[in-house]
């Protein structure tokens, strides 16, 4: 670590915290929000990055953040959430002394509700802190420990139910490297309403919503999801899915767009951005995503895709070659087909009988009268509008207007992808 990043952990931080993601967007984050971020990261390092040297990378910065914030806590708020009296602990970590000062602060309202509490240090050890407490004249025991085993120990011992000269345990708090346990004989306290930290749904959440039927619900569980763990694919994954379910496409581009800033390469999320772009009309853009990964997306769908450029195109007899050639077990593919095949042939058709009349009157034209020449600009406009109104039908399926909504990916089950998806970006 070199100086420059060693000053930049040595700043303090305000809260809340302002993190901007890969996407560029700003969010706002509470201390213990903050801290959960970063310790995310540090557990999903290990399926984030391919080499041993980035993963400690990560895990060396994201330490160095979580100190970084623990005590610009206890530099901001530590001197009204508690005060040491009488003895005092000689190595008593400032990191930790940030973490008791937002569990005080959070738990009993110590610098906003009631007076800071009074802490007297009874016992140090190389883990281990006890301390007794007195927060507006109730009185307690605080153990504070770096080793969740040293505490649980501690916590085996006490009760749980109110009992006479036994600790009960008033509050227990474990986190990833700090836990605190409060115990008292004279009761329990008056806890103040918490601050309200919003839960962070797990996948599994939303995947309970799709199978109760809650299709919009796992969609919003989903989107709230990837907000916290922007490196979750699964999540992203099956919210593109769902999207396209649901028929809402601009939610599905958003979330697409967001996994891309963080995963660039992952060749799913290029190809479902690909779809996306289609349905919604934004074939240019589609055709250059298309042009770089085309020799990598799997069949049926690059078929598929080069169908409906050709279609765009007005290349429709290329179209119906490409589309009849397909020949997938995929039933929501066949749909597609066979809808593709039945409007195409349809337009083929039209096309062939405007040609037609085109010819027939320019030969009336000639051999009878040359007012026949004028119907030869009325089946122009026809043939124009046969094809705009191919188009028009194929975009109003793509987008699912009506009945029919085509598929245009082959691999679209949330619960079987076929693969595990890589991590690595």
């Amino acid at each position: 670590m070199n100086v420059n990043d060693q000053k930049k952990y040595n700043e303090c931080i305000d809260f809340p915290v302002e993190i901007v993601g890969k996407d560029g967007v700003v969010r706002h984050y509470s201390f213990e929000e903050s801290i959960s971020l970063y310790q995310r990261r540090i557990r999903l390092a290990r399926l984030r990055f391919e080499t041993a040297e980035q993963r400690e990378r990560e895990i060396t910065h994201c330490a160095a953040r979580i100190a970084q914030l623990r005590r610009s806590f206890f530099a901001r708020y530590g001197w009204e959430s508690f005060e040491l009296v009488n003895k005092i602990p000689s190595h008593f970590p400032i990191e930790l002394s940030g973490e008791l000062s937002a569990y005080l602060r959070r738990q009993f309202g110590c610098g906003t509700e009631h007076s800071a509490a009074q802490l007297d240090c009874l016992n140090e050890e190389t883990d281990l802190w006890i301390f007794s407490v007195v927060i507006e004249g109730w009185q307690g025991m605080l153990y504070c420990s770096t080793n969740n085993e040293v505490l649980d120990a501690f916590a085996s011992n006490c009760s749980t139910v109110p009992s006479e000269n036994l600790e009960v345990i008033v509050d227990k708090v474990s986190d990833a490297d700090v836990s605190f346990l409060l115990t008292s004989i004279s009761g329990k306290i008056n806890l103040v309403e918490p601050d309200v930290v919003q839960n962070i749904p797990s996948i599994n959440v939303a995947y309970q919503a799709m199978t109760d039927g809650n299709l919009v619900e796992a969609l919003a569980h989903l989107i709230h999801l990837v907000e916290y763990e922007p490196y979750n694919k699964q999540a992203y994954w099956a919210g593109m899915i769902l999207a396209e379910q649901l028929r809402v496409h601009e939610q599905g581009l958003l979330l697409t767009n967001l996994a891309l800033s963080y995963f660039p390469n992952e060749q799913l999320f290029i190809t479902r951005k690909i779809s996306l772009s289609i349905r919604l009309g934004q074939w240019r853009e589609a055709l250059d995503l298309y042009t770089d990964i085309a020799d990598r997306i799997p069949y049926p769908d690059n078929r598929l895709l080069k169908s409906l450029f050709s279609i765009q195109n007005g290349e429709f007899n290329k179209s119906y070659r490409l589309i009849k050639g397909i020949s997938s077990q995929k039933n929501r593919i066949q749909i597609t087909q066979k809808w593709l095949v039945s409007q195409i042939r349809l337009t083929i058709l039209m096309k062939r009988l405007s040609w037609i009349s085109i010819v027939l009157w320019g030969c009336l034209g000639y051999w009878v009268h040359f007012v026949f020449i004028g119907f030869i600009l009325l089946s122009g406009f026809v043939l124009l509008g046969i094809q705009s109104e191919c188009r028009r039908r194929l975009q109003g399926a793509l987008l699912g207007k009506g009945y029919v909504q085509l598929s245009i990916i082959s691999n679209n089950d949330v619960y079987a992808l076929g693969r595990n998806l890589s991590d690595s970006h």
